[in-house]
């Protein structure tokens, strides 16, 4: 799983992501929120049996944690997207100067079942959102304006505003509920911890909460009980590892969080209705082995590429 190794600031961070050829669905831990627009190519987000795709002049959001995901190149292009990863002090910070100074109205009224369901939103590009984009994307090739947090700051600023005073909508959404840093808290605590097969107490230990408080926060972040969104958590693991890698059915499990092959295949069966084995078998080919992908991400002002698509997460 690719996952942050950049130490996260007080400023926003604006990257350039580029992906040379597709690469199959990839898991990624985002430490931060993130607001992104596809360039070129397709941005297809997965969560269990549903799937969301972002295509050329989308604007996209991903909550900090766990997603799975695959990018598509265009035919004879690269996959090219600009990515902006903030925190919530940060928008919390950028949406009292838009509402104190510049008298913006920072609040939403969209709901819809997206919001409450999905870890991410996708909508429309709109004409202002376009060329706010690709100036960025000329911003970007700068190293000084990639050095600089304060031009970052101001092009998040903009961004936000532009989206605030749009039509009300999933994304202006999402901003509207990023801002409260006991949830960011909470839900950084719980993907922390995805991997250890850890009971209810020894979470609500780590998260300095008791079992009801922890039971009660949990199911209004993440809109269900800890033991079924852990297990739908692992489930979608063992899922993408079974298509996209080599290893033994009982070793996915226990890599997992399943405490023996067994149990992992009766839970599997219970989810799909199938044995592990004959998914990956009905899914052969349809995804890429890690080992053949290939990609590239480019760092803003570096100049440099970091090959096997290594998503900078932040």
């Amino acid at each position: 799983m690719n996952s942050e190794t950049h130490k996260a600031s007080d400023h926003p961070d604006i990257v350039k992501y580029i992906v040379a050829e597709r690469t199959g669905m990839q898991q990624v831990l985002y430490r931060r929120n993130v607001i992104g627009y596809i360039i070129e190519g397709k941005k297809v987000f997965h969560d269990g049996d549903r799937s969301l795709a972002a295509d050329k002049g989308d604007l996209f959001y991903l909550n900090n944690g766990t997603h799975y995901i695959e990018d598509i190149p265009g035919k004879g292009k690269n996959s090219e997207q600009i990515l902006f990863y903030f925190n919530p002090e940060c928008l919390a910070r950028t949406l009292n100067r838009l509402n104190t100074v510049f008298n913006v109205d920072v609040r939403s009224s969209h709901h819809c079942p997206q919001c409450t369901q999905d870890p991410f939103a996708t909508y429309k590009g709109w004409d202002n959102i376009e060329n706010f984009f690709l100036s960025v994307d000329v911003y970007a090739k700068d190293e000084a304006f990639c050095e600089q947090g304060s031009m970052q700051n101001l092009k998040f600023a903009e961004l936000v505003s532009l989206i605030i005073m749009n039509n009300d909508c999933c994304i202006k959404k999402r901003i509207m509920d990023s801002i409260d840093p006991g949830r960011s808290a909470f839900e950084q605590a719980i993907y922390d911890n995805i991997r250890d097969n850890l009971t209810l107490k020894e979470l609500s230990t780590r998260c300095n909460k008791s079992p009801a408080v922890f039971t009660r926060d949990f199911k209004l972040y993440f809109n269900d009980p800890p033991h079924r969104w852990f297990t739908r958590q692992r489930m979608m693991r063992a899922r993408m590892m079974l298509i996209s890698s080599n290893k033994a059915v009982g070793d996915i499990g226990l890599e997992c969080g399943f405490p023996n092959a067994s149990h992992f295949i009766k839970q599997f069966r219970k989810a799909y209705g199938t044995t592990p084995a004959q998914y990956r078998q009905g899914h052969s080919g349809n995804s890429p082995r890690p080992e053949d992908d290939s990609g590239s991400v480019r760092f803003p002002g570096s100049g440099k590429e970091m090959v096997n698509h290594r998503m900078p997460d932040y």
